[in-house]
């Protein structure tokens, strides 16, 4: 599962570059092998217009609708690549286990001035620079 948050944060500059979703791509191919993933996201048009998106099984838009159902799906997933939100960061803490590969961002947000979010994250989670 990859989730993509951004319409929100465009307005406080805390959007994720393209980047961190580039390594956390390529990190979970090398690891896990054939890896299949669904995009969970509020800005399908971004999505679709990244190349590093193209290999995704499906992109499940983000409809205030559908938000619980979306979350429990989220979090019956065995990987994760999350987000710098807690709405991400909520199904992989309820969905991981022990045997999941679990991609945040660091640091959780580059420009707020609370800058602690990084001790919530679990220990074993893999933190790939949010630049």
């Amino acid at each position: 599962m990859l989730h993509v948050r951004r319409k929100d944060y465009l307005n406080i500059s805390e959007e994720l570059n393209i980047s961190y979703y580039k390594t956390a791509l390529d990190h979970c191919r090398d690891s896990i092998g054939d890896l299949s993933y669904v995009i969970y996201t509020d800005d399908i048009k971004w999505v679709k217009q990244n190349p590093e998106f193209e290999t995704a099984s499906s992109i499940i838009e983000a409809k205030d609708t559908n938000t619980i159902t979306d979350f429990l799906e989220m979090t019956s997933f065995k990987n994760f690549i999350i987000s710098n939100s807690t709405y991400s960061y909520l199904a992989a803490y309820f969905g991981s286990n022990e045997k999941s590969t679990v991609v945040c961002p660091k640091p959780w947000f580059k420009n707020l001035e609370y800058t602690d979010y990084d001790k919530i994250l679990n220990e074993n989670w893999l933190l790939i620079k949010n630049n």
